[in-house]
């Protein structure tokens, strides 16, 4: 049985969407020479991807050399914002404290059959308010806690 905010928020059902394909165990990104300086690249590793290599770089020829780490940073963002995302349907419009959900805040879940089996604190990045006759639910969409800071998340949510 699946749980959200410590069983405080009724969960009727959690699906996850995990993208493969968009997960990588290193981001690089290289910036060309201009006006007689020389070019820059920066490279970040992916803690949670080990024995794996599976390298994504890209050219950003728009930015500044010393950009360039903020530019991979931004980059392993959106790979986490893009790799695994869950929808969580709840039959309420309201969080635990009563009001309406929104986007931009956190929330932990934990909901074996979509492997979360530990409580895994989640950002919520969408939240659609649905109406339909006598019912009100709210569909979270959630995804990995790092998706727009840049920052690594400890484990992911199967760990």
């Amino acid at each position: 049985m699946a749980q959200l905010d410590g069983g405080r928020s009724p969960v009727i059902s959690v699906s996850p969407d995990i993208d493969s394909q968009s997960y990588f165990s290193e981001v690089t990104g290289f910036v060309g020479s201009k006006s007689g300086f020389g070019g820059a690249k920066y490279t970040l590793k992916n803690p949670l991807l080990k024995g794996v290599t599976r390298p994504f770089s890209f050219n950003a020829d728009d930015i500044k050399r010393s950009e360039i780490q903020d530019a991979v940073k931004g980059k392993m963002a959106r790979m986490l914002g893009s790799f695994i995302r869950y929808s969580v349907t709840l039959d309420t419009w309201r969080d635990p404290g009563g009001a309406l959900w929104e986007p931009g805040t956190f929330v932990d879940l934990v909901a074996p059959r979509a492997m979360i089996y530990k409580s895994y604190r989640f950002f919520v990045r969408s939240v659609n308010l649905e109406r339909k006759n006598e019912s009100e639910t709210a569909v979270l969409g959630l995804t990995l806690p790092g998706a727009y800071s840049g920052e690594m998340p400890a484990g992911l949510p199967w760990d």
